[in-house]
């Protein structure tokens, strides 16, 4: 994929971008290894996915407080923050959703498959993809500017 048409020439955002795929990727062996063996490999499936957990809650903080930053110039709300609604070109909203949904959906998988087991823990790790999203938006989004007449 062109790395223009992901961010309009901006390659700063590209990190973010590909930390959540790479994030989507390592989880998935994971995930297997703790199915095969839940007794002896469950802890690790704990461990990435409460790191996930916590680092994804460090980005939505992190988006939070640049959003509020940009909001004293720029018209910042939920959607275009923390869903990229408007603010983000159409193959980034892809990427983030795509991962997104891998995730969630693999996690979920396993959950099921291993209900009352360490295994469930895994729901925790879609958080990083979330926060990496908002963290996205929060730095590269492009939102509206505020016109000196509404102050």
């Amino acid at each position: 994929m062109d790395r223009d048409a992901l961010t309009n020439g901006e390659s700063e955002g590209l990190w973010i971008i590909a930390l959540a795929w790479q994030s989507t990727v390592a989880l998935i062996p994971f995930l297997l290894v703790g199915l095969i063996n839940v007794d002896r490999f469950g802890i690790f499936v704990v461990v990435i996915s409460c790191s996930y957990f916590f680092i994804g809650l460090s980005c939505l903080l992190s988006a939070l407080l640049i959003g509020l930053s940009r909001s004293k110039f720029e018209i910042v709300n939920v959607g275009n923050l923390f869903l990229l609604q408007g603010s983000a070109p159409k193959p980034v909203q892809k990427i983030f959703l795509a991962s997104l949904f891998f995730q969630s959906l693999s996690v979920v998988v396993v959950a099921a498959m291993r209900p009352y087991s360490m295994l469930a823990f895994g729901v925790l790790a879609p958080t990083l993809v979330i926060g990496l999203l908002a963290l996205w938006g929060a730095k590269h989004g492009k939102f509206p500017s505020r016109d000196d007449s509404m102050h």
